[in-house]
Parts: structure tokens; sequence; C-alpha cells
């Protein structure tokens, strides 16, 4: 008989997450519960805030327009950011049906994209939005990040890290790119 190989502690660990992970899927279920995974799952997409503040930027007022743009901003370093991490730790989704266009266009997990974005808005708002809308963007960042585990396309330490990463990046974007908002909208607005 062969002697038994331990596992490394990272190996363990990445055991552990998987199993608390699974414990927490609702993928396969059905009902209410399910429901609001799927919504809050979805209400993190890239695509559905960029088009909205977007939009928002070109045909909104003033009132909140340089937020907007350091919103976009902060959207797209975390993109970036995150791609580089996923592409560097290439860890392969959980098994599952659902979500058959996050696992074909990207089938990394590590660390989650929605996390980190979901995060990052909340900062931003808590720093520089209406304080209520912050407090709101506090509490539904996590539940977006906990359905992106429901509903089986990340595991815990998934989105454990993007919003750790996501609140960092929230700060870093608070430091470094709204001071310097006001001066770059009006070389935009030019533009448009």
């Amino acid at each position: 008989m062969e002697p038994k190989i331990a596992a490394s502690p990272i190996q363990k660990f990445l055991d552990m997450d998987a199993q608390l992970s699974s414990r927490l899927r609702i993928a396969e279920a059905s009902g209410a519960l399910r429901t609001a995974a799927i919504w809050f799952a979805h209400s993190g997409d890239s695509w559905f805030w960029l088009l909205g503040l977007g939009l928002y930027f070109i045909f909104g007022g003033d009132e909140w327009r340089e937020l907007t743009f350091t919103l976009i901003v902060g959207i797209i370093i975390t993109a970036l950011f995150v791609l580089v991490v996923k592409f560097s730790v290439r860890r392969r989704r959980p098994e599952g049906e659902w979500g058959g266009v996050y696992r074909s266009t990207d089938p990394h997990s590590f660390p989650s994209g929605h996390a980190a974005r979901c995060m990052l808005i909340a900062i931003l708002m808590v720093s520089s939005g209406p304080i209520w809308l912050g407090v709101l963007l506090l509490i539904w960042a996590p539940l977006v990040s906990l359905a992106r585990v429901a509903m089986g396309v990340h595991y815990l330490s998934d989105i454990l890290a993007g919003m750790v990463i996501g609140a960092l990046l929230g700060w870093v974007v608070i430091i470094l790119v709204a001071p310097y908002t006001s001066k770059i909208l009006p070389i935009l607005s030019s533009l448009l």
C-alpha cells in the first residue's frame, strides 16, 4: 500500500471553501429565495451599471455628473484589476448550469468582479453621494456577493477577496481619481 500524501494547507482551505460554498448554493432549487438570488446576482452586472451611468452622464443633470464620471472610471479600473488577477490565478468556477453567460465569457472565478464592483460603488456612494443611498448600497453589495455563491458561479473566498479589492479600490479612486474629475469633465463635455 502506498503512503497517503497529506493535503497542503492551501488545498485544505480550498476544500473547506468549496464545501461551505456548496452549502449556500440554491441554484438548483426553486422558489422565492432562488428568484431573489437571481435578481441580486444580476443586479451587479457591469453592463447594467455602465449603461445606466453612461446614459445618466450624457442625458442627466449636472448635479451628480462628477460622481457619475468617478463611478464609471472606478468601475473600469476595478474591471481591469480584477481581470489581471483572474487571469493570473485562473481558478475555475464551480461546476453548474446557471450563469451560462458568465461561464462562457469568463471561466475564472477568483476574485469576484461583481463583489468588487458592488463594494466599489457602495464605498464611492458613502463617500460622495447621499448617505442614505450609500448605506443602502452597503447593504446591497454583500447581498449581490452572496447571491453569486448561492447561484453557483463563485466560491465564498472569491466574493470575500472581491469585496476587499472593491473596498480598497474605492478608497484609491476617492483619493487619486475623484480630485481630478472636475478638471477632466469640461474636456469631456466639449467632446459630447
